[in-house]
């Protein structure tokens, strides 16, 4: 866990600058990196096709990056909950994550979730900061948490290292941390448009930050019955001590679905 911590680290320093920068050539330009690198490492999972993959996922991010303005507030949220229930349903149920359709739903679901961090740099860079950084503070002190007091496992059978009480210790105190920044970014905006005082504003982010926590685990329960079933540890071994890009943004994917509902509702 510590070289995972010190490699992302040292990503994060390459990258962070980088969405500073906010061209939209730069927005395509990486979003097509990240699918070119996760429609290879999905594809040689599950043996099939990697160009299809690719195609398949590209185009649901782009259809995301250029509809999400266009769509009602009201039927993207509704597109958002959708597919974080479909997400929750594949992990809880018994449904192994093979056949055609089940992969469809895949496609439609990493590709959707590029799509929304993609959209981030657009709306606010510290929207986008605030959500990444909720993710991996959530999974940092899940694993010390979840190292020290751990004893109940949270889904043994997909994930047999992870417990309920790393997961609820890595939710609040990423929380905690998090919640301010996320205050400070969308008070103004939230004030104008809802007309709330401040302590009502910080309380509604402080449940959404827990709620963003909580489903961002599911993607990366997701990610790890996916890897289970198809009896492999990562995705692939790009990135020293992280495995592989697809493993560093499983729980980011569906936490961004999530976190997009918030955004449509603030832009």
């Amino acid at each position: 866990m510590l070289n995972r911590i010190k490699y992302g680290i040292i990503i994060g320093l390459i990258f962070v600058p980088l969405l500073f920068i906010q061209s939209i050539y730069l927005t395509f330009t990486v979003a097509s990196i990240l699918l070119i690198f996760i429609s290879k490492e999905y594809a040689n999972t599950i043996k099939i096709n990697w160009i299809y993959t690719y195609f398949m996922m590209s185009l649901a991010t782009y259809t995301t990056i250029f509809s999400y303005s266009l769509l009602t507030k009201e039927l993207f949220t509704i597109i958002c909950l959708i597919s974080i229930l479909i997400s929750i349903f594949l992990v809880i149920s018994n449904i192994k994550i093979r056949g055609i359709w089940v992969h469809y739903l895949m496609f439609c679901y990493i590709g959707f979730g590029v799509g929304c961090l993609a959209s981030f740099v657009h709306f606010n860079i510290i929207f986008l900061l605030y959500v990444v950084l909720s993710i991996i503070f959530t999974d940092i002190f899940a694993y010390f948490v979840g190292t020290k007091i751990g004893k109940h496992k949270i889904a043994p059978k997909i994930s047999p290292k992870k417990s309920i009480e790393g997961s609820i210790g890595g939710s609040l105190i990423s929380t905690i941390i998090i919640t301010p920044l996320l205050f400070f970014a969308t008070k103004e905006m939230l004030i104008e448009k809802f007309n709330f005082n401040q302590i009502t504003i910080f309380f509604i982010l402080f449940l959404f930050t827990v709620v963003l926590t909580i489903v961002g685990q599911f993607g990366d329960l997701l990610a790890s019955k996916i890897k289970r079933e198809y009896n492999i540890k990562d995705f692939s071994n790009i990135i020293p001590g992280h495995g592989g890009i697809l493993d560093r943004f499983d729980s980011l994917l569906l936490g961004a679905i999530f976190a997009a509902i918030l955004m449509v509702q603030l832009g």
